[in-house]
């Protein structure tokens, strides 16, 4: 069990890596979707 975790830990800090760098991509992502909300609220009255 320690080799397998041991040959993990790589494979585990690459996907931290993955998930810090889409964070941004996230967060901008949740703007849109805030802004087109609006837009879609706004076009509906």
């Amino acid at each position: 069990m320690i080799l397998v975790n041991e040959s993990l830990n790589p494979v585990n800090e690459s996907l931290i890596l993955v998930n810090e760098s889409l964070n941004p991509v996230n967060e901008s992502l949740i703007l849109v979707n805030e802004s087109l909300i609006l837009v879609v609220f706004l076009t509906n009255r």
